[in-house]
């Protein structure tokens, strides 16, 4: 059966001074299963992110890093194949490539 890439794109904002990510987009193929988060009402989007990818729940939230988050996506079938770390004066922005093998007939 003839098997299909799909790509997914996860991109971590930090603010200026700020140690976890300020703003969190996950862009699957899919664009129900796509997600951003870092609105004001959400004051740790990478602690709410880990959660709805199935990441560990028991555990702290200040004990929760970006590396649990990239655990939780190969969890799920997701292999990283690149990262690329951009910083400005004032914010990083870390981009992180996925991508996964599918059935042509689960597209």
């Amino acid at each position: 059966m003839p098997r299909t890439w799909r790509y997914a794109e996860l991109e971590l904002r930090y603010g200026g001074g700020h140690e976890r990510p300020t703003r969190i987009r996950w862009s699957p193929p899919n664009p129900h299963e796509r997600i951003s988060l870092g609105f004001p009402a959400e004051t740790d989007p990478l602690t709410t992110l880990i959660a709805r990818m199935g990441g560990p729940s028991d555990v702290n939230p200040e004990d929760l890093f970006e590396v649990h988050l990239l655990n939780a996506i190969g969890l799920q079938g997701w292999r990283l194949v690149d990262a690329t770390p951009r910083s400005h004066d004032t914010a990083t922005r870390v981009r992180y490539l996925f991508m996964r093998q599918e059935d042509d007939t689960d597209a």
